[in-house]
């Protein structure tokens, strides 16, 4: 994030877009409502151009701690990825069959990981397992675009 260099990045500060991988209708557009209510800026949705299992939050160059943070609030631990490609948002919410919502609350960093000052990674990590939230319950009969 611009301007932020060596500060923790907030919700607010990270700009997501979110890319539906498992097919499921509507599943992108009611996931960027969920980022939406936590604080989050999503800039777009659309879907994958193939199905993933695992669920995924790629990150451009130098945006690790946004991406960490968005990873924190995900039930099911995602895979981090380093893009250097990414043009329309720094962040990319991949979800993968795997996805199970958003928590209520963010898990705590994992020991090591970035405050967002910049750090970054050429391979993919997990972040480590949280519960999954019960109350998420998703709403089938909303129409939504992705």
């Amino acid at each position: 994030v611009r301007g932020t260099q060596g500060l923790a990045p907030t919700p607010a500060s990270v700009r997501v877009r979110v890319v539906n991988g498992t097919g499921e209708r509507n599943q992108a557009g009611a996931v960027a409502d969920d980022l939406r209510l936590a604080g989050f800026v999503v800039r777009s949705t659309d879907n994958a151009e193939a199905p993933l299992t695992r669920t995924e939050v790629r990150y451009a160059p130098g945006q690790r701690g946004s991406a960490e943070l968005r990873a924190r609030h995900l039930a099911t631990p995602p895979v981090l990825v380093e893009d250097r490609d990414l043009t329309l948002a720094p962040v990319v919410l991949a979800t993968g069959t795997d996805y199970t919502g958003l928590l209520a609350e963010p898990r705590d960093p994992a020991p090591g990981s970035s405050n967002g000052a910049g750090a970054t990674s050429t391979t993919s990590t997990s972040i480590d397992p949280a519960p999954i939230d019960p109350e998420q319950d998703g709403d089938a009969e909303s129409p939504r675009a992705c």
